[in-house]
């Protein structure tokens, strides 16, 4: 997979990028640390909520990229999941994430804001399967 659907990197048995949001991460575990808890930090951008990830400007990825970092604990920011269930590993800046925001399916900002804010209480550990199934394409 590739993008960053949840703007992390996992490390499980196979490497799994953003596009992916890191899929194989984890079950229902939360972090065994991550210094942050997986709180909200911030709200979502201001985005058109049915508009294709793939038609935003680089600018809006941008937004869209520092959110998602945000959520999952900043860029940079690598979190040991529970359970031996690898580790997300988030962009270590905004253009990185950018470049690697897209997906092989139409995904609208909606369907991948729903994700990140499933995945953020675990920061990318958990892949809940019904909020994140538009992004596994």
């Amino acid at each position: 997979m590739s993008g960053f659907g949840n703007g992390v990197r996992c490390f499980c048995s196979i490497l799994v990028t953003l596009s992916g949001l890191a899929s194989a991460c984890g079950g229902s575990d939360a972090p065994a640390s991550n210094g942050s808890g997986g709180a909200m930090t911030m709200s979502p951008p201001m985005l058109d909520s049915s508009e294709d990830i793939a038609a935003l400007s680089d600018a809006d990825k941008g937004a869209l990229c520092d959110w998602i970092s945000a959520e999952y604990g900043g860029y940079g920011a690598v979190t040991e999941c529970k359970g031996g269930m690898g580790s997300v590993i988030n962009y270590t800046d905004r253009a990185e994430c950018v470049t690697s925001l897209h997906y092989n399916c139409v995904v609208a900002v909606a369907q991948l804001e729903t994700c990140v804010m499933a995945r953020a209480p675990t920061l990318g550990c958990d892949m809940p399967y019904e909020p994140c199934r538009a992004l596994s394409c």
